[in-house]
């Protein structure tokens, strides 16, 4: 086990519960087999970055059967037992 200075522990809770959990936090958290862990706020150069790659995305798959997304969206995967909102 590797520890890091000031990286909390991961919360442990089912998937049900961190749905609830979510739907009242204002922090947005992954969850991956059981843990919880809460992601860090954006800054604003990340956030443009974000916006120019989507936004280039957008554009070089127009007319395809592709969809780009922001982070916002949740994006669960079945087999890892992981749900994610990074872009």
């Amino acid at each position: 086990m590797v520890l890091r200075v000031g990286v909390p522990e991961p919360q442990r809770m089912t998937y049900a519960a961190y749905l609830a959990a979510e739907e009242l936090s204002s922090t947005k958290h992954e969850y991956l087999r059981g843990e919880v862990h809460a992601m860090p706020e954006g800054t604003p150069e990340r956030a443009a970055l974000l916006a120019a790659v989507v936004t280039e995305l957008s554009v070089a798959l127009r007319g395809r059967p592709c969809r780009v997304y922001s982070s916002e969206l949740r994006v669960r995967i079945d087999a890892a037992d992981l749900i994610c909102m990074r872009a």
